[in-house]
């Protein structure tokens, strides 16, 4: 028996498939907007120092279950995020710049290392990027050497970055057991000292 995975497969990488992404976006988009504003409206949000208070140019990790309401957070600081150039990312793209994000495209492979130097030239001008080290698709909280490599070149710190919520729970449906906040949630994001290499 074919599994649906596998037939919606091309749809998510194909070319062919990027208008209908395209057109996909806006809705998914304006969904994602509407749901985020309403659990700012309606959720208690702290935030756990120290490294929420370093000031200067830094590459914030966080676990890819995390992603959801980071990008809320740092799309208000106008942090950069590196995103896959696959045509299904187009709606979380578009709802990511409408965060306040800015966005690089990259990958695996060549483009991945454009990306990378696109990254480290936002640091050096003094803004910051913030990176989920297990994604886009795992080992789940197994972290991956890119992060390191671009603190690294650039002379930034790595400055860890988690939540958790007192009402969503994992999405065991999901490879990264995403954390997603419900309405009238507690939000408590914590942050880690920042990490000299």
């Amino acid at each position: 028996m074919i599994q649906a995975s596998t037939l919606l497969k091309p749809l998510k990488t194909q070319r062919w498939a990027f208008p209908l992404w395209w057109l996909l976006s806006w809705p998914v988009a304006a969904y994602l907007y509407l749901w985020f504003a309403l659990v700012r409206l309606t959720s208690r949000i702290s935030v756990d120092r120290p490294g929420a208070d370093y000031h200067g140019p830094a590459v914030y990790v966080n676990w890819h279950c995390h992603l959801p309401w980071l990008c809320v957070h740092h799309g208000e600081r106008r942090r950069w995020l590196m995103v896959s150039p696959a045509p299904y990312i187009l709606p979380i793209a578009r709802w990511c710049k409408w965060c306040g994000l800015r966005l690089v495209q990259g990958a695996s492979g060549q483009q991945g290392r454009e990306a990378a130097a696109q990254l480290d030239a936002c640091l050096r001008r003094g803004e910051s990027v913030f990176i989920a080290v297990d994604g886009p698709s795992g080992p789940i909280f197994k972290v991956k050497r890119g992060c390191i490599d671009i603190a690294f070149t650039a002379g930034v710190p790595i400055i860890p970055v988690g939540y958790t919520l007192s009402r969503a729970k994992p999405n065991r449906r999901r490879w990264d057991l995403q954390l997603m906040p419900a309405l009238f949630d507690d939000i408590y994001v914590r942050f880690g000292e920042p990490l000299f290499y």
